[in-house]
Order: structure tokens, then sequence, then C-alpha cells
């Protein structure tokens, strides 16, 4: 296993365990200072973020939207500078809104151990407006 890939297996095995938080700082510590994230704006926290300031924003807004059930991980897979995470999250409409389950695909770059860029795809985003 990458060293990158066994990285972003801990962050995720935290999550599924449901220490949500203490996998959000474990992800934190990974992100390059420049690091560019793209979500879709079809979602209510969705956008393009650019640097660690805008990640945190983000990151801030989408802990609304969460449901509170644990991610399930349906896999990881990686090599070298390239890791991509499929799972299956629960998140809300809005933060009063009863939770639905998503598939979630995350593709991490990493360049010199740090995520420099982070591209979210969701299979059916109109569920979670």
């Amino acid at each position: 296993m990458s060293d990158n890939k066994s990285k972003i297996t801990d962050v995720y095995e935290k999550a599924a365990a449901g220490a949500v938080e203490e996998s959000f700082r474990l992800l934190l510590d990974l992100f390059d200072p420049d690091v560019d994230i793209h979500e879709t704006p079809i979602t209510p926290w969705g956008g393009e973020f650019h640097g660690r300031d805008e990640m945190i924003e983000m990151f801030s807004k989408l802990s609304t939207y969460l449901g509170p059930e644990p991610i399930k991980i349906r896999g990881i897979f990686g090599e070298e500078d390239s890791v991509v995470v499929r799972f299956l999250g629960n998140f809300k409409a809005d933060p009063d809104a009863e939770p639905v389950s998503i598939d979630v695909v995350e593709w991490y770059t990493f360049r010199d151990g740090l995520i420099v860029d982070l591209r979210v795809f969701y299979w059916e985003p109109i569920r979670a407006q």
C-alpha cells in the first residue's frame, strides 16, 4: 500500500468508526496550503475552494449537512500520487432535514506527501437538495 493511500485509509477508517471530528483533523494535516477542492455546486455546501482557509470554511459548512450515521467505506484505491475513495455518506438537504444516503467518490491528488487537489463526485446529489 502506498504511503498516501495508507494516510487516506486511516482518515476514512476513523470516520467509518464514528470519529468524524478526529478524521477531519487528520485530513486537515494532509492538505497543502494551496489545495484546490472541487465540489458540485448543486449541493448546499458545494463550490470551488482554494487554500486551507476556504477548505476549512467548506468543511465547517458541510458539517451542518452531515447525517448522524457514520460513512460506509466501499473501497479505497490508489498508487503513488492518486488515491480514490468510494463511500456511502449521509447528507441533509438543510440542517433540519432527514438525512439521505448518497454514494460518494473522492479523488485525491498528492504532491510531496500533501493533498493538492480534491475532486468530489456524488451519485444523485439532487437527493441532498
